[in-house]
């Protein structure tokens, strides 16, 4: 491992001319690893801001992950265990008798540092929250040498359920095609229903009413594949119990009777001001708005989890997993896919708002596999600076990863949060609508969103690889490799000229047919090949076009006399040793 600093993305504000632009400085992180990117800003002799200067290049083994600052847990310890088998909520929460439910075992650990060992079994989460609650608050400050843990036992797989089962044996027959079941089971209403295995059933929903509360439609508007709930008359209704259902249309060839059918009710954890919290080796299945939300949190680890099959109605978006005013933090390893809010795009996979701009806030995403969202993979509401996505694998998701503009807070924007500073590399993007879309912010909003880098990633089968617009900072891609996609949407503007101040990209791979398009007002104003790109501008000069010669057996890996081999630009690692490829295999040889 590599001991060095990394930029930290502290905001200080430094004069263009009359604009102020945040910067970034560098300082300790908390990591002991890598360098990476620093932000620098650049003058014209007008004192317009013209992006930023060259970046730091990045050490080659930097590859992954950087390493959390957590220190090993300790034997000494406090330790309790949670189980399904022999547990006793009036015990000591040992090993052999475990609590029954995991309210007793956070109560048992009222400070870090602690561990909460979850044992094999199956948790329903509903039955261990009171009747008005959607998830256990969980704060637990800690230190990078004694910190909390929510982790599952050796070698355990357990599932911590947010839903409540209704058995297929359950539905009856309800006029042509339809079948029903009574919601008594059921604490309150259901954003999301899917079966055991996994299977989401589409819901069949209205824009929301005020004024009824209802989300639901009559049983007669149900097609195959979705569901609703209504009344004994197949009038839609919210109200949970004996005189509402759940009206099911099944997909062809569902034999309902052998099903069992997990609908959503509640979350995990909401983890506030928990800093230093790791969560390990848990799954998370059909839950409601969010299976974990941290808010207040800082460097908090988050690793070797599956978090799958969360819903959302109302006023509240589906995430994956949230980040709310975090600071510093590694996600890594984790499975993370399907998410649904019913009005659509706002179903994301990992997600922050006012995230990762204090010094020594960086965010790390990385070694994660994500996919099946309406909306980003990866991305934010707002806010959020010094975010790393390194090394992951995203599929089916409208955005691979979205980079957000800045946010206000407060009356009048009494306090900017600035965004971007983003670093996307050494990602496999397959069958997204984009890989990469820019946050978007006018030339003379004061708050410049810091500059971003695209490189080394393999983008396959997205509509537009890449998205950027006019009044958008700068933005450098280098090596990537782009595969069944146009490489570039070009926002705002008909000429490539006009993108020379915004875009810094070459030495990537394109596809022989178009390679940049021009939108404006959401109208296809001209497109051009890679040829064409490199004759009428700056841009590309060192790109390449054709097949690129992959093994998508092989996780895209080059094969034997691949062109994309030792032709990407060196200059973006740190003292590479060699020859740097195209792709998110930069150092791999056939």
């Amino acid at each position: 491992m590599i001991v060095a600093k990394q930029a930290t993305g502290r905001i200080e504000e430094r004069q263009c001319g009359g604009h102020r632009l945040p910067g970034a400085g560098l300082g300790a992180t908390g990591f002991s690893v890598l360098v990476l990117a620093a932000t620098l800003v650049a003058c014209s002799d007008d004192g317009e801001w013209n992006g930023p200067a060259e970046s730091t290049p990045i050490p080659p083994s930097a590859t992954s992950c950087a390493e959390p600052p957590q220190v090993e847990v300790a034997a000494q310890w406090p330790e309790v265990f949670v189980g399904v088998t022999g547990c006793d909520d009036a015990g000591s929460g040992s090993r052999d008798v475990p609590f029954c439910s995991f309210s007793s075992a956070f109560d048992a650990l009222p400070e870090a540092p602690g561990v909460v060992t979850v044992l094999d079994g199956e948790y329903r989460l509903m039955d261990q929250y009171e009747p008005d609650r959607y998830r256990l608050d969980l704060t637990r400050p800690g230190s990078p040498e004694a910190y909390f843990v929510v982790r599952a036992d050796d070698g355990a797989e357990p599932r911590l359920l947010g839903s409540v089962a209704i058995e297929g044996s359950e539905f009856v027959p309800s006029g042509a095609n339809l079948q029903r079941a009574s919601t008594a089971a059921l604490g309150r209403n259901a954003p999301g229903m899917w079966t055991a295995s996994g299977l989401r059933l589409e819901h069949h929903h209205a824009p929301f009413d005020a004024a009824s509360g209802l989300y639901h439609v009559d049983a007669a508007e149900l097609t195959e594949g979705e569901w609703t709930m209504a009344d004994d008359a197949g009038v839609a209704c919210n109200d949970v119990g004996p005189d509402c259902f759940v009206y099911l249309w099944p997909p062809a060839g569902m034999a309902v009777a052998s099903e069992r059918f997990e609908l959503a009710q509640a979350g995990f954890l909401n983890a506030d001001g928990s800093d230093y919290l790791t969560v390990q080796g848990l799954t998370v299945e059909f839950t409601y708005w969010t299976p974990i939300f941290f808010t207040g949190s800082a460097h908090v680890l988050v690793e070797d989890n599956v978090f799958a099959h969360n819903a959302a109605m109302g006023g509240n978006n589906a995430y994956g997993l949230s980040f709310w005013n975090t600071q510093g933090g590694v996600i890594r390893r984790n499975r993370v896919s399907d998410t649904r809010y019913w009005t659509g795009v706002n179903s994301w996979g990992i997600t922050f708002m006012l995230a990762g701009n204090e010094e020594g806030g960086e965010i790390w995403v990385c070694d994660n596999e994500l996919a099946d969202f309406l909306g980003a993979a990866v991305g934010s509401k707002g806010g959020a600076s010094n975010v790393m996505v390194v090394g992951n694998v995203i599929r089916d998701a409208t955005d691979a990863v979205l980079v957000p503009t800045s946010r206000c807070d407060g009356p009048n924007c009494t306090q900017r949060y600035p965004a971007g500073d983003w670093t996307v590399r050494e990602n496999l993007i397959e069958d997204c609508g984009r890989g990469f879309d820019m946050g978007h912010l006018s030339a003379d909003d004061e708050g410049y969103v810091f500059p971003n880098r695209v490189h080394n990633n393999v983008i396959v089968g997205a509509e537009h690889a890449i998205a950027v617009q006019l009044g958008d900072p700068r933005l450098t891609v280098r090596n990537n490799v782009f595969i069944d996609s146009i490489a570039f949407r070009l926002g705002g503007g008909v000429a490539l000229a006009e993108f020379s101040n915004i875009l810094d990209s070459d030495y990537n791979f394109f596809p022989s047919d178009n390679a940049y398009e021009a939108h404006q007002d959401f109208q296809l104003q001209g497109s051009w090949t890679l040829a064409e790109v490199q004759a009428s501008s700056s841009q590309e000069a060192h790109s390449l076009a054709g097949d690129p010669q992959l093994d998508p057996g092989q996780a895209y890996q080059p094969l034997p006399g691949s062109p994309v081999i030792g032709v990407g630009d060196p200059a973006v690692y740190l003292d590479p040793g060699g020859p740097v490829n195209m792709g998110h295999h930069p150092f791999a040889q056939p």
